[in-house]
């Protein structure tokens, strides 16, 4: 059985699990997807737009989704680290934070204090239940899945992740913290989060997408056991006319594990969107960015550094069509040599 069979045969056997299993049209994209990834299959070499990414090193695992039993003794663990005043003003810049352990929120570990008139800011398993309407009109729209095995992989195993809306007007001052956290486990596990952030005109927001491995934290914290993990997360942003977002992605996972992402931009009219990537961990990163400048105007400025050392592998794919006229993109990416 190949990687992309035991993908197939994971969801099988957790598709019981997934948040929003009551809904059918969820469950028909997880299942359209799936199809989609049995169709293509995972990409090798022979791929144009994989021929320098090998993912061997995935073949060798034997990947199973993470369970949310499984994070309670680390949430033990991190609330004693947080009781570190320094420590915690070190992992959280802003106000606002969502904590997940092996892509399952964690409640008791976030602080989202945005009371303001006109923002919604939920995990993703929490919004299928509180705003249906608006992902089901919404998901999918602007991560397309049909050449894309990992994005496809990641639609059929969604279940929690991070949903914002931020309506006309609306205005957050301070960053917006989506910190994901991978532990040590006795088998290799894969989590799947899915960011869907919407904003409406002329909305202004600051997000930073972290990716930390937990031995990175305290150099004290127990490492019994190897961080093997995968992340494979897709990020899907929609702005309306006149929108402005500041994205930050910092991935600083494990050089044991695999990190595997995608993010989707789709712009409107007078829309900005300035991306700063930073990849500093992982064995191997692989990371898609597509960006639709669909409204005339529109603008992105993509910014990157990644830092490697001994048989680390990182990818960035970037794309931008500019589908309107008076459209303005940029992109600068640094490579440093870790020692």
């Amino acid at each position: 059985m190949n990687l992309c069979e035991r993908f197939i045969q994971d969801y099988h056997q957790s598709k019981m699990f997934l948040s929003g299993l009551s809904l059918p049209w969820l469950t028909a994209e997880r299942e359209n997807a799936l199809a989609s990834l049995a169709t293509q299959g995972l990409p090798d070499t022979r791929d144009e737009n994989w021929k320098y990414t090998k993912i061997k090193q995935l073949e060798q695992k034997n990947y199973c989704s993470a369970k949310r039993l499984d994070t309670q003794p680390w949430v033990d663990l991190l609330v004693d680290l947080w009781s570190n005043k320094a420590l915690a003003k070190r992992l959280f810049p802003g106000e606002h934070r969502l904590v997940f352990i092996n892509g399952h929120y964690i409640e008791n570990l976030s602080s989202v204090n945005l009371n303001q008139e006109g923002m919604v800011l939920h995990s993703f398993a929490q919004a299928l239940q509180d705003h249906e309407e608006l992902l089901s009109s919404t998901l999918g729209s602007i991560a397309g899945y049909e050449e894309q095995p990992f994005t496809a992989l990641n639609t059929s195993m969604m279940s929690d992740g991070v949903f914002l809306l931020a309506q006309q007007n609306t205005r957050v001052n301070t960053p917006i913290h989506c910190l994901f956290i991978s532990t040590a486990t006795e088998q290799a596990v894969v989590s799947y989060p899915r960011l869907l952030l919407v904003l409406e005109d002329n909305a202004v927001i600051t997000l930073v997408e972290h990716y930390l491995d937990i031995t990175r934290l305290e150099r004290n914290t127990r490492q019994t056991l190897a961080n093997g993990n995968l992340t494979n997360s897709v990020t899907e942003i929609r702005l309306g006319p006149y929108a402005r977002m500041n994205h930050y992605k910092l991935q600083y996972d494990s050089v044991d594990s695999s990190h595997i992402s995608a993010m989707y931009v789709e712009q409107q009219r007078a829309s900005a969107f300035t991306s700063h990537s930073y990849s500093l961990g992982a064995a191997l990163a692989r990371h898609d960015i597509q960006i639709r400048l669909a409204g005339r105007q529109a603008e992105c400025i993509l910014n990157g550094a990644y830092l490697v050392g001994g048989r680390q592998h990182v990818d960035y794919h970037t794309q931008i069509d500019h589908v309107a006229p008076g459209c303005s993109s940029q992109q600068i990416y640094s490579e440093l040599t870790r020692a």
